[in-house]
């Protein structure tokens, strides 16, 4: 598959873990890759190494790698989904429900968005497809709830396989305003994040954690705030 948008660079870092994945995934040695590519086995090593290539070699690559139902594009080749996935939850921790507008230059415009729950108890559970849904969803979770104690928000793991992350994290939530009443009912919940990404971003991101609890959670934390009023 072709580059998007060419890149303007000389040469760029392979991404050499998802080559050599690809390439195993055909059951073809370095050598039928270097056969099929033109390019020498030494070329090929270099790339599953890591090493640096210039942008026709990376597309060459891709193309000889890709098909209709697993399609392969240059900017994967030079994308650390880990990476990139880590970073978006760095800046979700930071900037909260303003995550989307930090984060816009690696998420797909027509970005998928889920979390699990009934949306009448929690407004931003569903399906969001796109930036904008995107961005309402994740403010319309920190207008509804605080995280009053940042220190507990932490990413356990992350592990990449391919083009796909998955993350899982602590953190621990309550509604708007019990913080500021000196209560604190929120705890701890384990939440499992999946990140799929193409052509160098996110274009997937499901939230899995709790929910029924969760909903329940909200509910009582509801009458608690109408008492404390």
């Amino acid at each position: 598959m072709a580059w998007e948008k060419t890149p303007k660079g000389r040469s760029y870092p392979c991404n050499g873990d998802l080559l050599r994945r690809r390439r195993q995934q055909r059951r073809w040695t370095q050598e039928d890759l270097a056969d099929i590519t033109k390019y020498s086995v030494r070329l090929i090593a270099k790339a599953e190494a890591g090493g640096s290539l210039h942008p026709d070699t990376l597309e060459r690559l891709a193309a000889a790698l890709s098909s209709p139902a697993d399609p392969l594009c240059p900017e994967d080749l030079i994308t650390n989904p880990k990476q990139l996935a880590l970073e978006f939850l760095k800046q979700l921790k930071l900037h909260r429900g303003q995550v989307v507008s930090k984060c816009q230059h690696f998420l797909a415009p027509d970005i998928k968005f889920f979390m699990p729950g009934n949306p009448v108890i929690m407004p931003f559970a569903g399906h969001h497809v796109g930036l904008d849904a995107t961005d309402r969803a994740c403010g319309g979770f920190f207008q509804m709830m605080e995280i009053p104690q940042p220190e507990i928000w932490r990413t356990d793991f992350a592990v990449c396989e391919g083009n796909e992350v998955v993350t899982g994290q602590w953190i621990c939530a309550q509604l708007q305003g019990l913080a500021d009443r000196g209560i604190m009912v929120g705890r701890p919940t384990f939440v499992v994040n999946r990140m799929t990404f193409a052509r160098g971003k996110i274009v997937s991101f499901e939230d899995y954690f709790a929910y029924e609890e969760a909903e329940l959670e909200v509910v009582e934390q509801r009458k608690l705030l109408r008492s404390v009023g």
